[in-house]
């Protein structure tokens, strides 16, 4: 199966988990990480799940495009 790369452009996490919140310095900490990151990944879903795992918090909203490839 081929791998695509993919960009996030913007994003937003569930950043509030029962009666914790992340504090604001930290969320964005991941925000800035994800933004700054090329993701390799069969479709839009697994860079999801990619993000989820990595972050540890759910995505509520996000962006994404597909860097073409050059071949």
């Amino acid at each position: 199966m081929t791998q695509n790369r993919y960009v996030v452009d913007s994003i937003q996490f569930d950043f509030v988990d029962g009666d914790f919140e992340l504090p604001v310095q930290f969320q964005q900490g991941i925000i800035n990480a994800t933004l700054a990151t090329v993701y390799f990944a069969e479709d839009e879903d697994e860079v999801v799940d990619q993000i989820t795992e990595s972050a540890g918090f759910c995505v509520s909203s996000i962006d994404l495009n597909r860097i073409p490839s050059r071949y």
